[in-house]
């Protein structure tokens, strides 16, 4: 009877030790992002913030100038003759205005909505040339809108100069800038660049634009 006594003391102390005892961890599987404070339990990822714009380098926002200042036989701006218009609204830094349904065949895209200061002609659904207005971009040689036209024709081995098609007393110079890529540069009454196209043939010869 003792020892019947005991054993189911032994018994039951054996039970509450093991009740005590907290449940085996499972395995962990894979490692959770730890949650955003404030966020609810599940809205974690809706509560995290998008990205950040990545920061330009002082060297890449150099670089980033200067693609964006001068027209070359690669194009302006990271966008490169040939693009696509998909391809060119992705490589331009900033918003470009214009597309297919001003004319399916030939129209421009430009930085500005109001403004045709210098944009880029897609014709035959790719980009075939860079029309520049204004002073905000030069040819790699220094070239650009208020260069004596002299001066631009010094700048160059392979030229040609024609009359202007709408002013006759005016001349348009023709330049072989190399690997197909030509620029054209209008002559205004004062004897300087009122305005210049770089780009492809037959493209770059259109006077009217895509008029």
């Amino acid at each position: 009877m003792t020892q019947s006594i005991a054993f189911l003391f032994a018994a039951s102390l054996l039970a509450v030790t093991a009740c005590g005892q907290p449940e085996p961890s499972e395995p962990e599987t894979s490692a959770e992002l730890p949650a955003l404070p404030g966020a609810e339990d599940g809205d974690a990822e809706a509560e995290r913030p998008a990205s950040a714009p990545p920061t330009l380098s002082e060297e890449e926002k150099a670089e980033m100038d200067r693609a964006c200042s001068t027209v070359s036989v690669e194009g302006m701006c990271n966008v490169a003759f040939g693009m696509t218009e998909e391809e060119a609204r992705e490589a331009f830094p900033t918003e470009l205005y214009g597309g297919v349904q001003e004319n399916p065949s030939c129209y421009y895209l430009r930085p500005s909505a109001t403004s045709y200061g210098h944009a880029f002609m897609v014709e035959g659904g790719t980009v075939q040339r860079v029309d520049v207005r204004d002073g905000s971009a030069k040819t790699l040689l220094g070239a650009g809108v208020g260069t004596p036209l002299d001066e631009v024709e010094a700048m160059y081995e392979d030229t040609q100069r024609t009359p202007n098609k709408y002013a006759p007393s005016n001349d348009d110079l023709k330049a072989d800038l190399g690997e197909g890529v030509y620029a054209v540069f209008e002559e205004g009454s004062d004897g300087k660049v009122r305005a210049f196209r770089v780009g492809l043939e037959p493209a770059v010869d259109f006077v009217e634009g895509c008029g």
